[in-house]
């Protein structure tokens, strides 16, 4: 559907996604495929699973192998990979043997595959983990936060939320925990504002830590153009960065 909610591509596919740089992915039979924004097949349904466009390179699973296909449906690095992630700040990590590590664009591998998992790349430094601990990397692979987290998310807004013990806080790009593991739940920054949970309630903290929005919402999301969605009692509203509902 369109921003009216008029059916502009027919119910059609078996599955279908999102829309990404302009292209779609769709199932027909058992296999994937893209389409344009009109609907047109631009890319035949040819694989056994593939993932949204990012950067130009979508990636695309024959058999048991992955590898990446560009905007015309070129298979620009061959399907050899165990595994495989889209490409983030010219990386993608890929899986060989049970280890991952890091591809450029070309399909060179950049970092050796040595890690028990690896994440996309964010502000310039990539989740990996270790064992049970997590820590993270920056593009040239070097270890600059030490796997010593029990989880550790994205960076964003030069913050990444980690795990120690049962309790979550934040690290900074220099690994130093400047909000103090304090939180039952906690995810990445966006406009400013986190979604925290302390005990069965979630409310806001900002950057510095401090509880902005209390924890009164039985679930919180992140905001986005200055709303977030929460729920209250099994309904959901809209606030604003001040915690008024407005709708």
């Amino acid at each position: 559907m369109n921003t009216i909610s008029k059916l502009v591509i027919p119910c059609q596919f078996g599955d279908a996604d999102s829309f990404s740089e302009g292209l779609a992915k769709v199932k027909i039979e058992e296999k994937w495929g893209f389409i344009n924004t009109i609907g047109k097949l631009v890319i035949p349904c040819q694989f056994d699973d593939a993932d949204s466009f990012s950067k130009g390179l979508a990636k695309v699973k024959i058999e048991e192998k992955w590898g990446f296909i560009n905007t015309i449906g070129k298979l620009v690095i061959p399907c050899q990979f165990d595994g495989a992630d889209s490409f983030s700040e010219g990386l993608g990590a890929v899986k060989i043997g049970g280890k991952y590590g890091y591809i450029n664009t070309n399909g060179k591998v950049i970092i050796p595959c040595q890690f028990d998992y690896a994440f996309r790349f964010s502000e310039e430094l990539a989740m990996v983990q270790i064992g049970e601990k997590y820590g993270c990397i920056n593009t040239n692979g070097q270890m600059v936060i030490p796997c010593q987290f029990n989880q550790i998310y994205w960076f964003s807004e030069g913050l990444a939320a980690v795990k120690i013990g049962e309790k979550y806080g934040y690290i900074n790009t220099n690994g130093q925990i400047v909000i103090s593991c304090q939180f039952d739940r906690t995810v990445w920054f966006s406009e400013g504002l986190a979604n925290v949970r302390i005990g069965d309630k979630c409310g806001y903290i900002n950057t510095n830590g401090q509880v902005v929005i209390p924890c009164q919402f039985d679930n919180a999301y992140n905001f986005e153009e200055g709303l977030a969605k929460i729920t209250i009692n099994g309904k959901d509203h809209l606030i604003d960065k001040t915690g008024k509902i407005v709708y």
